[in-house]
């Protein structure tokens, strides 16, 4: 019996030809049954659910750490600032005043408003380029989006402790959630540690499971092999967070 030519093999069903889920359904499964949790959104869209609910976690988490951890980080370097004669003293208790005013709290917290969706707007620009151009499966934008999104749940857990760290150390320097938190807190001159350090936190657990979720859901609405998918946004992803830790490095050593 001869094979059928490749045209005639059936195609699997899309992974969102199934009913859709509830806004509640899918948050859950996005953190217990990833791979079933992309059902119907390719005909039915559902981003603002987890756009709202990771936007205003990053608001609240800023504003609730915001006197008790990130002040103190800006204000000791401030003031190592002024032992090193490149700020007023008089300029120093300005600022200390006015950001512990509602008007600096605000200041802290509300950028998230915008950062948050403009983050995850430039994240789905990605994701549909890694997929959709780079590995020739269909991920429209509106897709990518949807992945980017549900996606972004997976970052609450790890904000959470991060948070937790921070609230108890009264600080976010030295917070880490990954290999880091074993190895010795680098000094600031040594740019190559705090740059290993720097991508250790990007690659801890949560990272990973982020970036896992993110592959199956990309995987499920393109129709592209998860593995393919994996090396292309993998790939990318660390690239970025090599870039980004470089960069940050070289403006610290500017400053």
């Amino acid at each position: 019996m001869e094979p059928l030519p490749l045209e005639s093999v059936p195609m699997p069903a899309p992974a969102d030809a199934g009913p859709s889920l509830s806004v509640f359904e899918r948050a859950v499964a996005i953190y217990a049954r990833p791979t079933a949790a992309w059902t119907g959104l390719g005909t039915r869209g559902q981003w603002w659910f987890p756009l709202i609910i990771t936007t205003l976690f990053n608001v609240a988490f800023s504003a609730a750490l915001w006197e008790r951890a990130f002040l103190p980080m800006q204000l000791d370097a401030m003031e190592e600032q002024v032992a090193a004669g490149k700020m007023e003293p008089a300029a120093l208790d300005r600022a200390e005043t006015m950001m512990r005013s509602p008007a600096g709290l605000a200041f802290a917290a509300l950028p998230w408003l915008i950062l948050s969706p403009l983050f995850t707007l430039i994240s789905a620009l990605i994701l549909m380029t890694a997929v959709g151009f780079m590995l020739g499966g269909k991920l429209p934008f509106r897709q990518a989006f949807e992945v980017v999104t549900w996606s972004g749940l997976i970052t609450i857990p790890g904000t959470i402790v991060t948070g937790i760290l921070a609230w108890s150390k009264q600080t976010m320097e030295g917070v880490h959630v990954s290999l880091a938190a074993l190895l010795p807190e680098p000094d600031k001159t040594d740019r190559v540690m705090t740059s290993i350090v720097g991508i250790l936190d990007w690659l801890g657990p949560f990272g990973i499971w982020w970036i896992a979720v993110v592959v199956i859901g990309a995987s499920a609405l393109s129709g592209v092999p998860r593995k393919r998918v994996g090396w292309s946004v993998g790939g990318i992803y660390l690239g970025l967070v090599v870039f980004f830790v470089v960069l940050g490095g070289m403006f610290r050593r500017g400053g």
